[in-house]
């Protein structure tokens, strides 16, 4: 399996751990007002090599060729990703590191060791460097996902089946009124009883709380990719 690596948030990794998490949306370099619609082609010819390009129509309902627009940059269904995340590296001893998620320790060999570390301690700690996940090395990956499904598609147009399996939590209140359910607010939780009755709302709060208060306004192109979390890769 052809693997490429991907940064993903603390978010993002738990909710991939807890088994929340399927599906992951990238902002593309594809973004053009213009566009009313992007499609997927696919291309596996000596010079392209199994690559994903979001491409478009020039005339919208004729017969006219597809334009490509840009190359995705995690390849295929078919292939995976390694997921880079923030981690804490010794600068005495880098065959070793811990996970800002969790406290995780990964060895070099690329063995998860089963151990936790209190990452606040760490914190503290002149030897220990927070590092963020670009410079992750590959034998520290804990993640592998074997994509499943790639598209393009506007970041407001997510389906509720589709906010939900991008790893969003459910909210219950059990207060004297009765249960209300809802979903969480990831901007200012447990502001409401039930915080959100859409997914989808739920799920801009999260994207606001990663990229930004007016990113999701910004109705941006994205790569909307579909995974399966598979064994990790081993690395010497």
């Amino acid at each position: 399996m052809k693997l490429r690596p991907i940064s993903l948030s603390k978010f993002d990794v738990l909710a991939i751990l807890a088994g929340r998490k399927n599906q992951i949306r990238v902002p593309g370099k594809f973004q053009n007002d213009k566009y009313t619609g992007l499609g997927v082609d696919y291309f596996g010819d000596q010079l392209h090599r199994d690559v994903a390009t979001a491409t478009y129509r020039a005339r919208p309902g004729r017969d006219s060729a597809r334009y490509g627009i840009c190359d995705s940059p995690f390849g295929v269904p078919g292939h995976g990703l390694w997921v880079r995340e923030r981690h804490w590296m010794d600068v005495r001893d880098s065959s070793l590191v811990v996970m800002d998620a969790d406290g995780a320790v990964i060895a070099k060999n690329g063995s998860n060791l089963g151990e936790f570390i209190n990452v606040d301690n760490l914190r503290k700690n002149k030897f220990w460097e927070l590092r963020y996940p670009s410079t992750m090395p590959r034998w520290a990956s804990r993640l592998t996902l074997a994509i499943t499904l790639l598209r393009a598609e506007r970041l407001n147009s997510i389906s509720a089946a589709d906010a939900i399996s991008e790893g969003i939590e459910g909210v219950v209140d059990n207060s004297p009124y009765g249960a209300a359910c809802g979903w969480t607010d990831y901007l200012d939780a447990g502001s409401l009883p039930f915080d959100h009755d859409k997914p989808q709302a739920s799920y801009q709060s999260l994207w606001e709380s990663i990229h930004g208060k007016k990113s999701w306004k910004s109705n941006p192109w994205v790569w909307a990719i579909n995974f399966d979390r598979v064994a990790p890769v081993p690395v010497s």
